[in-house]
């Protein structure tokens, strides 16, 4: 854990968060606006010097933490357990685009797929719930409109971001008992370092800080209020 993770336990009226996948796109700007909106914010990246040298991302703390590895997720919440840091709010924003028709994208690309976008935020859900002794108060999957209207050339993106969506349809039956609050948002086009459309499609398409700011609104909302599931999507985009 880099320094700026010291002022991740300090004491506020915003519940700290955990925005998995923190360092670029999505994540990134989602870490940056909450943090702006006085929440706590650690980020995780499989690599912290993603991000090192962001002035925007001053004042967050960061982790390097790959999720599929349970021992380095379960690790890093052992941590903050020990160091009284428990994050209110986990933010999974974690992804990568498996591409490739049947018979041309490989079975390692597929389970690379899966395990990112779908098993990892399994993994983070278990191993919070060992290391804390409880389930955050509320979890936000950032999952696709692929989900819904699968394209081809990328049914492992698609099928993983599906899988997201049901698992934490799921847990929220499994956490509505301790007061879990779950959204899933299904995100339209996003322009993303993921994305290979053209600069003026991706111009149209909606800008991480818009997601960002769908964020801090849920946040802002009173803790008795779940959103299920959203879609959200830019009506300037072509399929907006």
């Amino acid at each position: 854990m880099d320094e700026d993770a010291r002022k991740y336990g300090a004491q506020t009226e915003r519940p700290p968060v955990l925005v998995v996948g923190g360092s670029r796109g999505i994540g990134r700007a989602s870490a940056v606006a909450l943090h702006g909106a006085g929440h706590p914010v650690v980020a995780w990246s499989r690599s912290v010097r993603e991000g090192a040298s962001d002035p925007a991302m001053r004042g967050i703390a960061r982790a390097a933490v790959d999720v599929r590895e349970p021992d380095a997720v379960a690790a890093e919440f052992t941590r903050s357990a020990d160091a009284g840091q428990r994050p209110e709010v986990l933010v999974y924003s974690a992804a990568t685009v498996g591409r490739g028709t049947v018979g041309t994208i490989g079975a390692r690309t597929w389970r690379d797929t899966l395990e990112v976008n779908a098993v990892g935020a399994h993994t983070v859900l278990d191993q919070y719930l060992r290391a804390f002794g409880r389930h955050p108060s509320r979890v936000i999957g950032l999952t696709s409109e692929a989900a819904l209207f699968p394209a081809a050339g990328r049914s492992a993106y698609a099928a993983s971001k599906a899988a997201l969506g049901t698992f934490l349809e799921a847990y929220r039956e499994e956490a509505r008992g301790f007061g879990t609050l779950v959204t899933v948002l299904y995100l339209g086009k996003v322009n993303t370092t993921l994305s290979r459309r053209s600069t003026a499609d991706n111009m149209r398409a909606l800008q991480p800080p818009d997601v960002a700011q769908v964020l801090v609104c849920l946040l802002e909302l009173a803790p008795h209020v779940e959103v299920r599931s959203l879609e959200v999507t830019s009506v300037r985009s072509k399929y907006g």
